[in-house]
Parts: structure tokens; sequence; C-alpha cells
């Protein structure tokens, strides 16, 4: 069964809209999803029914800018005009809070994709949470003194032209060279996934045919910088266990070069039970790649070896 609710979000104007599936038996633990840049949570309804079937109630929200979560069409892509990434972490908050509270006795876990990964990592590292496991998808390391020269470079921008204003520049930036390794290219998205057909429908969608504003661009450099930073892997909570995984062939993980230098670097500075999974010739989306199902059982069997011994 599927329901969803609001929330006021931390920016203090704009409703938040979260979506929860519960199964029919008794639950034996809960997902948080935190979806990634330029998608909606609803894109992540057959994960969550495949869940519901192996008793897991998972709960997820549109951020601000994405999805349900605007107050105009306007708003797409804008998180606000300052402190947006504070605005993300907060709201991420809130509904780990709210889990919490209604489901005091059962194990609880994160899943973090893309975008959403990078927020993960910072939620984990800045804000006090209950977590028995997280699983990282879609990630990356990055140079951190290249994401401060990024985040520069976009609050120039706003300065110059506007918190909303639409940059190609920084998207060019920030996706400019995803697709290229895929060359001659069916579309301009192929980096996400060999399922054509998931593709199609990502370009078909208007809820994923936005570009950024400036200021969101800004918070998104400082996000991955501050994810990046050494200091900020050390605060990851120790003994907490850690599911990585990505795509070979993803571009954001540097086809699994940067995911395994994140990995290495949280091995360095904590003690976490960690598991990498990389899938050979896959993409970005893993939960819409073509070995969907082999992805789906594997994170399962992941949360149930950690729901068993709780």
């Amino acid at each position: 069964m599927k329901k969803q609710v609001q929330f006021l979000s931390a920016d203090g104007k704009t409703m938040v809209e979260v979506s929860c599936w519960y199964p029919e038996q008794q639950p034996v633990a809960t997902l948080q999803i935190v979806h990634g840049m330029v998608e909606f949570i609803e894109r992540y309804d057959l994960f969550a029914e495949y869940l519901n079937k192996n008793g897991i109630i998972v709960v997820g929200h549109d951020h601000l800018g994405h999805g349900q979560s605007i107050q105009s069409k306007e708003h797409f892509g804008h998180f606000a005009d300052e402190n947006g990434s504070e605005l993300l972490l907060s709201d991420i908050h809130t509904v780990n809070e709210k889990i919490s509270e209604q489901y005091p006795t059962l194990p609880h876990f994160i899943f973090g994709h893309s975008m959403g990964s990078f927020l993960v990592r910072n939620y984990l590292a800045q804000f006090e949470t209950n977590f028995s496991g997280v699983i990282i998808m879609g990630t990356g390391w990055h140079n951190p003194k290249e994401m401060t020269v990024a985040e520069l470079m976009a609050s120039t921008i706003v300065t110059i032209r506007g918190a909303m204003y639409r940059s190609k520049f920084l998207d060019q930036l920030a996706f400019g060279g995803f697709n290229r390794q895929f060359e001659p290219a069916r579309t301009s998205k192929d980096w996400l996934t060999r399922d054509e057909r998931e593709v199609d429908k990502y370009l078909l969608d208007p809820r994923t045919q936005f570009i950024f504003t400036a200021s969101s661009y800004k918070e998104l450099f400082r996000l991955v910088r501050q994810a990046c930073s050494r200091d900020e892997v050390q605060r990851i909570p120790d003994h907490l266990p850690m599911l990585v995984v990505s795509g070979a062939k993803d571009p954001v993980g540097a086809n699994g070069r940067g995911v395994q230098t994140f990995v290495q670097v949280v091995k360095e500075y904590t003690t976490s039970q960690l598991t990498l999974l990389l899938y050979e010739e896959a993409r970005h989306e893993l939960l819409n790649e073509i070995n969907q199902k082999v992805v789906y059982q594997d994170l399962y069997l992941w949360l149930k070896k950690y729901i068993d011994t709780y």
C-alpha cells in the first residue's frame, strides 16, 4: 500500500511531498530513500514494492525543487536562494525523525542515490542518527579543491545574474563529460542506463527536464566538496554497516575509480563493516538497469543480513 503525506520544509514555505510504501505483512525494518538530482521519489516505486514484499517499509520524499516539492514550475531545480544544502539535510532529518518516532522498535536503514548519496554522506557526518545500515549508490570521489573552484564560479554567477538564473555553463560543467564515453550515443542521457526504454521515459517526463539554478549548483558543489573531505569522512559513525554499489561504467563514479577511492578513505577512518559491489558494464541508475533484478536481490540480501541480526 502506498500513501502520500506532506510536511513543511525547513525553508518555512514549501510543502514537501513524502511517499510511504507499506507491506501487507508485519514490517521487519524501514528504509529511507534519498533520491538523486533532477528526478523524483516516485521513480522508486518498483524497488519499494519489491522491498514491501519482503516486509520492509519504504519512505522517501521529493527534495526541494523536485517532484511535488515545489511552489511553482519555475521552482524546478531550485532549492532556495541561499543555504539550500542545509535545508535539504534538515528535511532528510525531519523524515528520519518521523520514521523513528512511528517505528521505534524496528531497525532503520537509509539509501542515497547519486546526489542523494552525497547528501547521505553529509547527513551521516553532521547529524546524530540511529541507522542499522546505509546504502550508498551512484556515488564518487571528487577533488575538494576542484569542487571549491566550481562552487566559487557558481557563487559568482549567483552574484551577477541572481540565485534563480539557469546557467548552461554550470550545467555543462556538472554533466558535460558524462555521455562522452558512450559516443556515438543514441541520446544525451545514455550514461544513465543501458535500458533504452528507461532512458526514453526519463527524456519524456517533464519532471526530469530542467536545469538547476545557479544557487542550487553552488549548493551541489558544496555538498560534494564536503562529502569528499577527509574531515567529513572521519565523522561518519564508526561500526556503521555500509553497502556501496555502483556501475563499472558510471561516469559519476569515474567508472569505479572514484567509488573505490571513497571506499578506501572510509576504511582509513572508520571500522565500518563495508561491502563494495561494482556491476560490470552497468551505468549510473542501477535500479533501472538491464540487470535490475540482480541489483534488487543483492540490496535486499544485504539488508536482510542486518535485519536478522538486529
